[in-house]
């Protein structure tokens, strides 16, 4: 801990990231072998899910933008977190723009 590495990392606009413009928060979870990050764009208006199982080569998988797909309250989203029902891996994402929560079922977002 006290000697961090940097390993990897990722940046809107670049190689299919297209929700991480004001990153502003993120939570992973772990779906059966591969392990996941969501962040939330705050300046985007959405959430990123990213790949991370390879730390030095993180993937982007999917996004929800507010206003597509069913997805409204993301506007200015800035805090995330995850959970699980049973066996479904969900996410709740906080809306300062929208003044609520989006929840969402990650493999709603992560499937094409």
């Amino acid at each position: 801990p006290s000697s961090p590495v940097a390993v990897g990392s990722a940046m809107d606009g670049v190689n299919g990231f297209d929700e991480l413009d004001g990153a502003h928060g993120v939570a992973t979870f772990v779906i059966g072998t591969s392990t996941y990050a969501i962040a939330a764009g705050y300046t985007g208006d959405g959430v990123q899910l990213i790949d991370v199982s390879d730390p030095s080569n993180p993937v982007a998988v999917g996004s929800a933008t507010d206003g597509v797909g069913g997805f409204d309250k993301l506007k200015r989203a800035f805090g995330v977190d995850t959970f699980a029902i049973d066996a479904s891996t969900h996410a709740i994402v906080a809306s300062s723009g929208d003044d609520g929560v989006q929840l969402m079922h990650i493999l709603d977002v992560l499937s094409p």
